[in-house]
This record gives C-alpha cells, sequence and structure tokens, in this order.
C-alpha cells in the first residue's frame, strides 16, 4: 500500500479537491493517534469497516474512517500506485524512516525559508508547490469575470427599464408639467422635484440595504449600491425628461385633452 501521513486528512489536496470523499467514519485530525483511513474497495475485500483494526508495517491501527474515489494514477507495476491501496495514517503513529516525501500547509510565506533553513539542500529538495491550486485560482478568476459581466448587464437593463417606465409616467403628468412651466416653474427644478420624488421613494429599500450592509460589516458596500441606484435614477430622469422639457408650456397644454 501507499502510506501517507497526515494531521489533517481534510485538508489534503485530494480530499480538498474532490478526488477522494469520505463516505464513512471521520477525518483524521492532530489528536488522532493509531487512525487509519481505508479506500472502501480495500474495505470491502477484506471484510473491514470503521472501528475494525488492521495491523500495517508490525503496527496496529484501528480503521476511523473509509473513502472513495480515484485518484490520477501513473502506474509503475506497484500496487501502490492504485488508489485503492492507498491509506492514511495520523502522523504520530507514522514510522519515519519511510518517508520520502512531506507536505506543510502554512499561511506564513517566511515558512518556506524556515523549512529551507532546516534542511541542506544536498540531502532534501525543499520547494513550493501551488499546481494544485492552479486550476481552482483559474475557475474563480473566470467566475469573477462572469459576475462583472452579469453585474453590468443588470445595471444597464435596470437602467433602460426605469428610462422606460418614467417614460410613461412622465406621460400621465404631462399636464402638471404644463402648469408648472405656465406658473414660473424651470425645467431644471421640474426635473429636480421628480428626482426627489424617486429618492424619497427608494428609502425603504435603501434603509433594507443599510440594514444589511451593518450585520455584514460592509459599509462600503451600502455607499456604492445607494449611489449606484442615485446615479441610475438621475441618468433616468434626465433621459425621460429629455423629449418633454425641449418643449415650450404653451406647445405642452395644447396637447392636452
Amino acid at each position: 500500500v501507499s502510506v501517507v501521513g497526515t494531521n489533517n486528512t481534510s485538508k489534503n489536496v485530494l480530499f480538498r479537491s474532490g478526488v477522494f470523499t469520505l463516505i464513512s467514519g471521520k477525518n483524521i485530525n492532530s489528536k488522532d493517534r493509531n487512525s487509519i483511513l481505508i479506500h472502501s474497495d480495500l474495505a470491502k475485500k477484506n471484510h473491514l469497516k470503521v472501528g475494525d483494526t488492521i495491523c500495517l508495517n508490525s503496527h496496529i491501527y484501528t480503521i476511523k474512517g473509509i473513502f472513495e474515489g480515484k485518484k490520477h494514477e501513473t502506474y509503475t507495476g506497484l500496487s501502490s500506485d492504485l488508489s485503492e491501496n492507498t491509506v492514511f495514517v495520523d502522523y504520530h503513529s507514522l514510522d519515519t524512516k519511510m518517508v520520502h516525501k512531506m507536505t506543510v500547509f502554512s499561511k506564513k510565506e517566511t515558512m518556506l525559508k524556515q523549512v529551507q533553513s532546516l534542511y541542506p539542500s544536498s540531502e532534501y529538495v525543499v520547494s513550493k508547490d501551488t499546481n494544485a491550486y492552479k486550476s481552482s485560482l483559474e475557475s474563480i478568476q473566470s467566475m469573477k469575470h462572469m459576475i462583472q459581466i452579469l453585474s453590468c448587464s443588470i445595471i444597464v437593463c435596470g437602467l433602460v427599464v426605469l428610462s422606460l417606465v418614467l417614460v410613461l409616467w412622465l406621460r400621465d403628468r404631462l399636464h402638471e408639467i404644463g402648469v408648472l412651466l405656465s406658473i414660473g416653474k424651470s425645467k431644471m427644478e421640474i426635473i429636480v422635484q421628480f428626482i426627489l420624488e424617486l429618492v424619497f421613494i427608494s428609502f425603504p429599500s435603501g434603509i433594507i440595504l443599510c440594514a444589511f450592509s451593518v450585520i455584514k460589516h460592509n459599509t462600503l458596500c451600502f455607499i456604492l449600491s445607494y449611489g449606484l441606484l442615485m446615479s441610475i435614477i438621475i441618468v433616468s430622469v434626465l433621459m425621460a425628461s429629455l423629449m418633454i422639457m425641449i418643449k415650450k408650456p404653451r406647445e405642452i397644454l395644447s396637447k392636452l385633452s
């Protein structure tokens, strides 16, 4: 078999990527001693289950969990190359004389240099391996790009739809616009009035958004989102008012029934 010693099987790249999936029992953690995880096929062939004990290199291990899956294999003629013959044991119970590769997980960028200083390059090869996460990073970047495109599409659609709704809304208020213009109200004052009305209508949604942002501790999100809404309102009102505001008050009133 191929023996993998670990302090936490859930952090192993084969489990994190979903190649191996735990179907019974629990993952090995740093507190475990004499624990082992075996493949479901190996367990089935040997009539083993969680809680049973097996002997490996004269050492007794208790089966803590059973997993399934198939990794990318490079078969060299040894049975240990097969996924079904891969086992995971807690690092404390591993015979360190058999170790030929060690993987360290750390959030500290200085960890690599510290390990390199402990092990001379003439005896050990210490390097940083990020290949397992490159594909995940590419997927995240692609998803981020799709979200950006979708967000821009939603903003444009919102601007267009709101503008069309406001055009109909302003047509229903055509008489009011004509009267306001005839009594001396400037076009800019009328536009500002319409904008203020829409801002007032947006207050309930703004309050909900503010409460959600406070819960998530993201005030910047509220400022940007509400600022975007105000921008859409202003642009939409200007676009909807353009065709009406270029006309004279007498021309607007003459078209009223």
